[in-house]
């Protein structure tokens, strides 16, 4: 069974299950907001080429995940610029699902 992870912006106060983080997810990539990525994590650019980013593990008690909304994320892809995308671990896992899609 897959852990519920509490809700992000305009959505307080409510737990979010694996379908809404999915949805949440799909409306992300859509607007853009979280990026093609390849199954090594590496971004695609604008021209096609992979961008690698660099992962760090460790939780994160300021920051906020870019998908769920919520503080703790453990996961953090820093790519070359100022690109850096916080994830928890449950979350990116899903994205990674939703990426292969």
């Amino acid at each position: 069974m897959a852990p519920e992870i509490a809700a992000g912006a305009g959505r307080a106060g409510k737990q979010m299950n694996e379908r809404e983080i999915r949805e949440r997810i799909r409306e992300l990539m859509t607007a853009g907001q979280l990026p093609p990525a390849r199954a090594d994590s590496s971004l695609v650019s604008e021209s096609g080429r992979a961008v690698p980013a660099q992962v760090h593990v460790g939780t994160d008690d300021i920051e906020r995940c870019a998908i769920c909304g919520q503080p703790g994320p453990q996961l953090s892809y820093y790519y070359p610029g100022t690109r850096i995308l916080r994830f928890h671990a449950y979350c990116d896992l899903l994205w990674q699902e939703e990426r292969a899609r």
